[in-house]
């Protein structure tokens, strides 16, 4: 009979070490400097989703709690009570590579709970965010073979990390798309060239992001509106569409492109995007490389109007465009 193992990694330290000594928790949350929201964070996963939220600042209040316990344990009997230590926040996001550190508390580190604001740029961050803390000592004393860390910079404790999540972990149709708010005016003219723009795409990798244009704020304040009726949610409902239809069409063809250029999806999110609307444009063929051929053909026969305007078809159908902008002529007649 087969049997599995699993394998947990730990890091050991030539001194006490206090894994997952410190206690941290997200205490308050306010975004982009005005709206605060009840932080809800799931303390058994030490997860805080963010991700239903449309923001460019998240101010996050974090407590960290020492114990008495921790210090004796890791400081020798004569530095516990006041220890030679800084407590440190260690925010990390793998997607974009970000890494910030700041200090909680300074030496002398006494028992206690110490609370410290972190600042999220929603522009500089993709998926979720880790953050933890550590405890650090500062100054070095001399090595007397008690198990102690002797030396400056040591860090003798830590805390279970947390996950705080901006973007939703579901795709939408197999796909992610990172939808960001940034003034394009403010931001420059590199990487937004048309400063008045109501949104901008960019499709050139790994993946896509959906930059809407913050200086809008009517249009972002009725994009951001949960109503279900009356004319904010007839005008919000019209102007996805009018923004989703778009973004299809450029991310099918910048996925064409792609495949029929060097034979095969240049990244992960092109291929659901062609394996979800091929099917459509080529209901004739009968799988997925007899309807990349047909792409291909009609691509070098006839160019894009062709396949462009089947494709704008089939969107108008899928998204309703029609009815969208019914109910909001509807109401705006009431």
């Amino acid at each position: 009979m087969a049997t599995g193992t699993a394998t947990r990694r730990h890091r050991f330290q030539p001194y006490r070490f206090a894994e997952h000594g410190l206690a941290l928790s997200p205490a308050r949350c306010v975004l982009d400097g005005e709206r605060a929201i009840a932080a809800a964070p799931d303390v058994e996963r030490h997860l805080l989703d963010l991700s239903a939220h449309r923001f460019r600042t998240a101010r996050l209040s974090i407590d960290v709690a020492v114990s008495p316990s921790l210090l004796a344990s890791v400081f020798p009997p004569d530095e516990a009570g006041a220890a030679p230590a800084r407590v440190a926040l260690v925010l990390r996001c793998p997607s974009t590579r970000v890494r910030l550190a700041q200090a909680v508390a300074e030496p002398p580190l006494t028992p206690g709970t110490y609370t410290a604001a972190v600042e999220l740029e929603r522009a500089r961050l993709w998926g979720a965010v880790e953050l933890a803390s550590v405890l650090v000592r500062t100054s070095a004393r001399p090595e007397r073979g008690d198990g102690f860390a002797a030396f400056a910079g040591a860090r003798v404790a830590d805390s279970t990390p947390w996950e705080i999540r901006v973007d939703a972990v579901q795709a939408v149709r197999g796909l992610y798309l990172d939808i960001r708010y940034e003034d394009f005016g403010k931001a420059g003219v590199d990487q937004f060239p048309s400063p008045d723009a109501l949104y901008q795409l960019d499709c050139d990798g790994e993946a896509p992001i959906l930059w809407l244009n913050s200086a809008h704020e009517r249009v972002a304040t009725s994009l951001d509106s949960a109503a279900s009726v009356g004319r904010v949610a007839r005008l919000r409902d019209v102007l996805f569409e009018r923004i989703q239809h778009a973004v299809w069409t450029r991310l099918f063809v910048a996925a064409a492109r792609d495949a029929i250029r060097i034979g095969e999806p240049a990244f992960e999110w092109q291929e659901p995007v062609l394996r979800m609307w091929l099917p459509r444009l080529y209901p004739g063929s009968g799988d997925n490389e007899s309807r990349l051929a047909s792409l291909e053909h009609e691509m070098e026969e006839d160019g894009l109007a062709g396949l462009l305007g089947r494709l704008d078809g089939l969107l108008q159908e899928e998204h309703g465009t029609a009815r969208a902008f019914d109910l909001l002529a509807e109401e705006i007649e009431s």
